[in-house]
Formats: structure tokens, C-alpha cells, sequence
């Protein structure tokens, strides 16, 4: 029997305007096994960063007040349902649509998913690589029924061989890691993607971005790449909305 589980991300946004948005804890749930898990993050001090007006003690209170209804015994009798659950939460604090993946061991699993939502809650040594993001979405991808080949080489119509991380039957994939790099040195590799994605196959093009740091995300260097992404012919992501992205595309 195939194991799969499911699980939401909480997010806090304190402006519906700007969409700017932090993460603050995850639910795990396998309901074959009815294993129920909310982790949050305990580094307050980014949350503090990220908006400091916003009162931690009382964001503590709520983070704690959900670890204890998904894991404690108001839905041992009655069946839990991570969607019926989640719908509640629709204002500065909104759990996103959850996704499923298969697993063979649970515990590698939720800490594969918790590293790579939580990057800053580990030191730098056990944070996920660019390697760690690719074969979460190669998992994603094969939950839903898709066949993928990761580190592919397509021709594009210069016949020039593009190498994209992952390729699917619809999508070609590339992934940059943008963390502790200097970004004025990528911005060159990010002209050569954007021509890429023009001149490759007919395949559509999707570039997902890792960069998750809030005193530099809007810096001069990042606006430039992301101006040279979005005028190419792919669809953009950060790593989370690409997860989400393929997983609600491949679904239909």
C-alpha cells in the first residue's frame, strides 16, 4: 500500500496588499495511520523582522493553541480532516492548500519537508541544498501519477542543448538557488534562462527560485533578475508557490 501524506502550511501576512508572507507552521497528516503533527517555528526573531508590530506572545499562544487541537484528542473519535480544518484560517493567518506526497519512512519525511519550509530554524550545515529542493518536487510530481527525469538535456531551436533540472511531459524546470550567492554575479545566467525559455522546445518553461532572505529579497540585484524572468516566456515561482503550482496543475 502506498504511504501518503498530506500535509498545510501556515502562513502569516500582515497586508493583503503587498502579499508578502512568512511561514509559521506545518501539519502532518497520514489518515491511514491517523498521524496528526503541527510543528511551528521557534525563531521568533524573523517573525519580529518581518513585521515588527505584530505581538509574538499572542502568536505564541495561537501556534500553541493549534499544536494542541491537531494533536490532541478532540479528533480521536471524531475523524479528522486537514481540509475541513484548515478552511477556518482565512485572514492574516492562512493555512495554504494542502499537497501530498508518498513516503517510505515517515520521519525522514516530515523533517525533509519541515528543513525545506524552516530553512532558518537549522544551522547552515543541515539546511537543504538545491539538490534536497529537486527531489522534493521530482516527489511531488511522481504523487501525482507523472513520470519526470531530473539533470535532462533538451534541444532548443538554435539546436544548443539546454540542460533543465527536471523535465516533465508539459514542463521544462529549472531551479535557482539564490541563498548566500551575490546576486549581481547571476544576473548574466539569468539573461541566458530568460533566452532559454524563448528559444528551447515547445515545452513550457518554469522557473523556481529559492531566496528567502527578508532584509535582502527586495534588493536591486533580485528586482533586476526578476524582471529579466518575468518578461521571458515562463512561469515564475518561489520555491513553495512552484510546489503548490505543480501539484494543483498535475492534479487535473
Amino acid at each position: 500500500m502506498e504511504k501518503i501524506l498530506k500535509y498545510s502550511v501556515l502562513r502569516y501576512s500582515p497586508s493583503s496588499v503587498s502579499g508578502e508572507k512568512i511561514n509559521l507552521g506545518i501539519i502532518f497528516f497520514d489518515e491511514t495511520l491517523n498521524y496528526r503533527e503541527f510543528r511551528y517555528s521557534k525563531k521568533f526573531s524573523r517573525l519580529s523582522s518581518f513585521d515588527d508590530e505584530i505581538n509574538i506572545n499572542l502568536v505564541k499562544k495561537l501556534l500553541q493553541s493549534i499544536k494542541d487541537e491537531v494533536e490532541g484528542n478532540l479528533f480521536t473519535y471524531n475523524k479528522f480532516d486537514i481540509d475541513e480544518y484548515i478552511k477556518y484560517y482565512v485572514n492574516d493567518f492562512c493555512f495554504d492548500k494542502p499537497k501530498s506526497i508518498k513516503y517510505e519512512v515517515l520521519e525522514e519525511m516530515t523533517e525533509r519537508l519541515h528543513k525545506a519550509y524552516f530553512r532558518f530554524d537549522y544551522d547552515k550545515s543541515q539546511r537543504p541544498s538545491k539538490s534536497d529542493d529537486k527531489k522534493l518536487i521530482e516527489q511531488l510530481i511522481c504523487t501525482q501519477g507523472k513520470s519526470c527525469k531530473k539533470d535532462f538535456y533538451v534541444y532548443g531551436r538554435c539546436n544548443d542543448k539546454i540542460k533543465y533540472d527536471i523535465v516533465t511531459e508539459d514542463y521544462n524546470i529549472k531551479i535557482f538557488d539564490f541563498e548566500d550567492k551575490q546576486l549581481s554575479l547571476l544576473i548574466n545566467n539569468a539573461k541566458t534562462w530568460a533566452w532559454n525559455t524563448m528559444f528551447g522546445d515547445d515545452k513550457k518553461s518554469i522557473i523556481i527560485y529559492r531566496y528567502n532572505d527578508i532584509n535582502s529579497k527586495y534588493s536591486t540585484e533580485f528586482k533586476i533578475i526578476m524582471n529579466i524572468f518575468k518578461n521571458a516566456q515562463a512561469n515564475v515561482y518561489d520555491i513553495e508557490e512552484g510546489m503548490q503550482f505543480l501539484q494543483n496543475t498535475l492534479a487535473k
